[in-house]
């Protein structure tokens, strides 16, 4: 099986986003308000968690209003970590 095929077999399941939404529920979040800190269970796939995610952005110390384009990261942690508050 290629990497393109892991990548779509995992982020492709069919009924991911309502296991995801329902976890969210369980834990006693809002489905339709969730946080980016809310989110991180599930955008912190890779070695080192959220911690690894915000020693990356503090790296890139984009200015207010900068744009940035994550491609080929999962469901998008870091961008939507760049919109939250530390």
């Amino acid at each position: 099986m290629t990497v393109d095929e892991q990548v779509t077999g995992h982020y492709g399941r069919p009924g991911m986003l309502q296991a995801v939404l329902g976890a969210a529920e369980k834990a006693g979040l809002d489905p339709d308000a969730l946080t980016a800190s809310d989110l991180s269970a599930v955008d912190e796939f890779h070695l080192g968690g959220l911690a690894a995610t915000r020693s990356l952005f503090d790296l890139l110390d984009p200015a207010p209003g900068s744009r940035l384009l994550d491609v080929g990261s999962g469901i998008g942690g870091l961008p939507r970590r760049s919109m939250a508050a530390p």
